[in-house]
């Protein structure tokens, strides 16, 4: 029994700090030898869950788990080991712990970016920026098969229906699960990208292009020092935390 092959491939560099790690076996494996204590990786970082896939013989390693203190670090050589303790379905280890390297790349960073709000009420804030100096980047969105692209930060959003509301932990387990477009790997924003298409001069505070959206708060990936966690409400475009409750999700890869 061995490893045939790995997403990411051994060395790569642009690995995404939030993406998922595959590995795909010769058999089908044993599932309950399947464990973060069997595969591990350094740096202080683990798969918060592992899934298989037994079509596929497919193991999937989720480092990124919904909370932005989960993800990988930018700019960071990892190594992910699988020991001889995972098992196929007869029984048979692997001959020696395999061994995967790759390192990440830097996070897409925002950009300042107009959000529509007309009236500054506080020095340095978007308003402030946009009336004063004309700073600013304005947004340029383009939707398709329910998908929301925004061609100013890269990002690709969900709008294919009109949310239910859930549990933090209920809509994190449904951008994990999500295939849209053909498209896999979405997750649960974080703080600053959901206010990256908010729109103050739009009705619901957000870009027009969305047409799915409720007037009520989103969740975010990230979380206040207390463990409530950040949300924007789509009824004004303001943060505000919330417990893990029942809110709504748009996701995004």
């Amino acid at each position: 029994m061995s490893v045939t092959g790995t997403n990411p491939t051994n060395s790569a560099t642009d690995v995404d700090v939030y993406g998922s790690i595959d590995i795909t076996f010769s058999k089908e494996m044993d599932e309950t030898t399947l464990t973060t204590a069997n595969i591990t990786l350094n740096n202080g970082k683990s798969c918060q869950t592992i899934d298989y896939d037994s079509t596929l013989k497919r193991a999937r390693c989720m480092v990124y788990d919904g909370l932005r203190s989960d993800k990988l670090n930018d700019n960071t050589s990892y190594t992910l080991t699988i020991s001889t303790d995972v098992k196929d379905t007869s029984g048979m280890a692997l001959e020696a712990p395999y061994t995967l390297s790759f390192a990440t790349t830097t996070q897409n960073n925002l950009s300042l970016l107009k959000t529509g709000q007309a009236t500054s009420y506080v020095d340095y804030d978007d308003a402030w920026h946009a009336t004063t100096g004309n700073l600013g980047e304005a947004r340029s969105f383009s939707r398709e098969n329910g998908i929301v692209t925004d061609a100013t930060t890269g990002l690709m959003w969900q709008d294919n229906v009109v949310p239910s509301s859930a549990t933090f932990e209920d809509a994190n387990t449904t951008c994990q699960n999500l295939i849209l477009g053909g498209y896999g790997e979405w997750r649960v924003p974080t703080l600053a990208e959901l206010a990256s298409i908010t729109d103050k001069s739009a009705a619901g505070a957000i870009h027009t292009t969305f047409v799915n959206t409720v007037a009520a708060p989103y969740y975010s990936a990230d979380t206040t020092a207390s463990g409530e966690i950040w949300a924007i409400d789509f009824s004004n475009g303001k943060s505000l935390p919330v417990t893990s409750d029942a809110y709504y999700v748009r996701c995004v890869r």
